[in-house]
């Protein structure tokens, strides 16, 4: 076994590692192929869902494994093995798992968790502006309520999974007040799905290195979300962002072995 089990593993935990480390040698030719093709590995992520591992750190009641921080954290490195896999595991798993389960409704849990779980729709975060890199909290990208609507504006850039992803997590400023913004209340969080109306892909980026993990812009030109794709309350977005990254860094560091 490649992955080395540490000493309080519990006896679940160390079959978990044992199993998904031989899917993983059993998948890894094809996945190494599709690495040299530049071709994105939907084949290897079919199985990947067909096994579960994409609901890894979601409840039971919504479809997942309810493996936890470090059942999802023993899949995450041994899908890193996978070249495109492990990276789009996390970020789709990513895309909104643990802002969901804090922040989220019951009816958005239901809608979106069960995705996550079955894999069948990937997700991605999109943070990175234009002019909003490491300081995450100049968003330039608007939500503006008229109506019962929210109206979106703005550019995200270098965001992994674009194109290939059917769910998109995003931040938007929805206040210009002065005292809000350095509370840090002047963002909130949304999701969207890809082919809304004005939400669209304007490139995608040759990366080295990430030949196959599609990364992409993106632009929102007047589009047109419902209250029920805002997550947390107007103004949490930096919590549920922060919130989000904290659960990034535990499993991307997995990743990476």
């Amino acid at each position: 076994m490649v992955i080395e089990p540490f000493w309080w593993w519990t006896d679940e935990q160390k079959a978990l590692a044992k199993d998904v480390d031989e899917f993983v040698d059993a998948h890894f030719e094809e996945t190494e192929e599709a690495f040299w093709a530049k071709r994105f590995p939907w084949k290897t992520m079919e199985k990947v869902s067909t096994k579960g591992y994409m609901g890894a750190g979601v409840p039971k009641e919504y479809g997942g494994l309810e493996l936890g921080a470090t059942g999802s954290c023993i899949v995450a490195e041994a899908l890193g093995r996978l070249y495109a896999v492990g990276h789009v595991f996390v970020v789709s798993m990513l895309g909104g798992l643990h802002q969901l389960l804090v922040f989220g409704t019951e009816s958005q849990k239901q809608k979106y968790l069960k995705q996550i779980s079955e894999g069948k729709v990937l997700g991605a975060v999109c943070i990175t502006e234009p002019f909003a890199g490491s300081d995450a909290a100049n968003v330039f990208t608007t939500a503006t309520k008229e109506g019962g609507k929210w109206i979106i504006n703005g550019k995200k850039r270098m965001i992994t999974g674009a194109g290939v992803a059917g769910r998109y997590f995003f931040y938007a400023k929805t206040s210009d007040d002065p005292e809000e913004r350095r509370q840090y209340r002047h963002i909130t969080a949304f999701v969207a799905d890809r082919g809304t109306k004005g939400f669209t892909l304007e490139k995608i980026n040759a990366l080295i290195g990430f030949d196959n993990v599609p990364n992409g812009y993106l632009d929102f030109e007047n589009v047109e979300l419902s209250d029920e794709q805002r997550v947390g309350e107007v103004g949490q977005g930096w919590q549920v962002m922060m919130s989000g990254l904290n659960f990034e860094r535990l499993i991307g560091a997995a990743v990476v072995g």
